[in-house]
């Protein structure tokens, strides 16, 4: 089977296309950037409001500071497609420890925290929340 010349250059062509757009994708990280979060106590109902901000290897949280956790905090992340991706972030000052876990995905996201307090008392939250559009 023979390909003329003019079908060959639109093959090429459009594998150039898709061979350029493919890392232009992957630079997109679905968690970089600044987020709002509204945090629930699963405990007592109450609401917190929370901006939390993902770089390269580094999770910030204004909340996670005002508890004694310094920031930054350094995350886990798995992202198996281009659109959504996992995280896990853990933390400990002295004895209290926090651990969040969540996915992100079209400038939402959502997760749970677990904080263990220094006093060894437990609360855990659900949160949700938006990413800071530029």
């Amino acid at each position: 089977m023979r390909i003329s010349s003019g079908l060959m250059s639109i093959l090429i062509a459009a594998g150039f296309l898709l061979s350029a757009a493919a890392p232009a994708r992957a630079a997109r990280d679905p968690l970089a950037g600044q987020w709002i979060l509204t945090m629930i106590s699963d405990d007592s109902g109450k609401q917190v409001q929370d901006t939390v901000s993902f770089k390269i290897d580094a999770f910030t949280s204004e909340w996670a500071v005002k508890q004694g956790f310094k920031d930054p905090m350094k995350f886990e992340s798995d992202s198996r497609g281009l659109q959504a991706i996992t995280f896990t972030v853990a933390a400990k000052s002295g004895k209290a420890e926090v651990k969040w876990t969540g996915s992100a995905a079209l400038g939402e996201i959502s997760g749970t925290i677990a904080w263990t307090k220094a006093d060894g008392s437990a609360e855990t939250f659900t949160f949700k929340g938006k990413r800071v559009e530029k």
